[in-house]
C-alpha cells in the first residue's frame, strides 16, 4: 500500500491511521536482534508479506508498519522475535518517534560470477547455487516486493531483494571486475 499525495493536498493524522498501523516490538532482555529475526518472526505466524511494510530495526527495539486490520492480530499472537520474549505496542503514527526512524544497513563488498539472482544471493549468503535454486523455486525470493522464481534474473542497482529466512538487502554498484572476470559488488544489507 502506498499513499502519493501532492504538497498542496493536507491530509489529517486521521487519514493515515484508517489504514496504517504502526507497531513497537520492545524484546524483554536487552539483545540487538536484526530485520531478519523481526521479519522471520511476523512471517512464521503465517502473514502474507503485502501485509507488511518497512521494518526498522534499532539496538533496543524494532518498529513494524502494516495495514491497519492485522495489527491486533500481531498484538495477540507475537510473542517471540529471534528466541527473546517480546511486548507489542502500537504507536500513533504521528509520534515524533515515528516520523525519526531511518533504515540501517550494513554496507558489504561481495565477489560473484555475474549478476543473476542466483550467483549474487549465494555469494550474500554463503549458499550453494542448489540451495539458492530450491528456495527460489519455493518462492521465498522477492525483488522490489515481486515474487520471483527465476533464477537467471539479472539484479540492478537499486534493487531491492528479499530472500526469506536470509534477509533483505539493496543492490549497490559493481565497482570493478577481478582478473578472473568476476563482479565485485557492493550490497546494502538490512540489520
Amino acid at each position: 500500500m502506498i499513499f502519493l499525495i501532492p504538497e498542496y493536498i493536507t491530509i489529517d493524522k486521521e487519514f493515515f491511521s484508517n489504514y496504517i498501523s504502526v507497531l513497537k516490538i520492545t524484546p524483554n532482555v536487552s539483545n540487538k536482534l536484526t530485520h531478519k529475526d523481526y521479519m522471520g518472526a511476523i512471517y512464521n505466524l503465517g502473514i502474507n508479506h503485502d501485509i507488511i511494510g518497512d521494518i526498522f530495526v534499532n539496538e533496543k527495539e524494532g518498529y513494524v508498519f502494516c495495514i491497519k486490520n492485522m495489527s491486533e492480530f500481531i498484538k495477540l499472537n507475537l510473542f517471540n522475535v529471534g528466541k527473546q520474549e517480546v511486548k507489542v505496542k502500537e504507536l500513533d503514527i504521528d509520534l515524533k518517534e515515528v516520523k525519526e526512524l531511518k533504515i540501517s544497513t550494513e554496507e558489504k563488498e561481495i565477489i560473484t560470477t555475474s549478476l543473476r539472482a542466483d550467483a549474487v544471493l549465494a555469494s550474500m549468503y554463503n549458499l550453494s547455487r542448489s540451495e539458492v535454486k530450491e528456495k527460489i523455486n519455493k518462492g521465498d525470493l522477492y525483488i522490489n516486493d515481486k515474487v520471483n522464481y527465476y533464477l537467471d534474473k539479472p539484479l540492478k542497482e537499486l534493487d531491492i531483494v528479499s530472500f526469506k529466512r536470509c534477509g533483505k538487502l539493496k543492490i549497490g554498484k559493481v565497482i570493478r571486475k577481478t582478473r578472473s572476470n568476476r563482479y565485485v559488488l557492493v550490497v546494502f544489507k538490512y540489520v
